[in-house]
């Protein structure tokens, strides 16, 4: 029992299924975007029962903002909070009165997940994608229009969902 308090107090050992700057290698995000990152920061932050793992995929070429951000989010109610997020009840459910009040500015996106979601701008775009265990969110920016930022998210999201498994 003691050695078990001593390895919650510490921690487990990452892995690819928690630590997201193990899910792409450099290789992966050259494919994707061209070059490969010359460093991976990780930030975890926890609220309650809501574990958010972030990792910085930092590309040489910063002033063509190319560089991937890839996150976990992991909570015992994952269901509940994608659907708080991407599948709102009517409007009279939420208690609003506005038809516009609960329209949102994300495409569902086939094939990803068991659902998936992209919201973006010419700018940066963000790829959502409800995986068994976590909500996996890759942020790209870079060059390219949407179509094809949402195309570039979309193969970096399989090697992530891959070496989640």
């Amino acid at each position: 029992m003691r050695k078990l308090l001593i390895l919650l107090a510490i921690g487990m050992p990452c892995n690819a299924a928690t630590d997201p700057c193990l899910l792409l290698t450099k290789e992966e995000v050259l494919a994707v975007q061209g070059e490969a990152f010359t460093d991976a920061s990780k930030n975890v932050h926890t609220a309650g029962d809501v574990t958010v793992a972030q990792c910085f995929y930092g590309l040489r070429d910063a002033s063509r903002s190319s560089s991937v951000v890839l996150e976990l989010t992991t909570a015992p109610h994952l269901h509940e909070m994608w659907e708080k997020q991407f599948e709102p009840g009517s409007d009279r459910e939420r208690g609003e009165s506005e038809p516009d009040a609960g329209e949102r500015h994300a495409i569902e996106v086939k094939g990803l997940g068991r659902d998936a979601f992209w919201g973006g701008n010419r700018v940066s775009g963000a790829l959502y994608v409800l995986a068994p265990r976590a909500i996996l969110r890759v942020s790209i920016g870079g060059r390219g229009d949407q179509a094809s930022k949402l195309e570039r998210a979309k193969k970096l999201a399989r090697m992530a969902m891959a070496r989640m498994k």
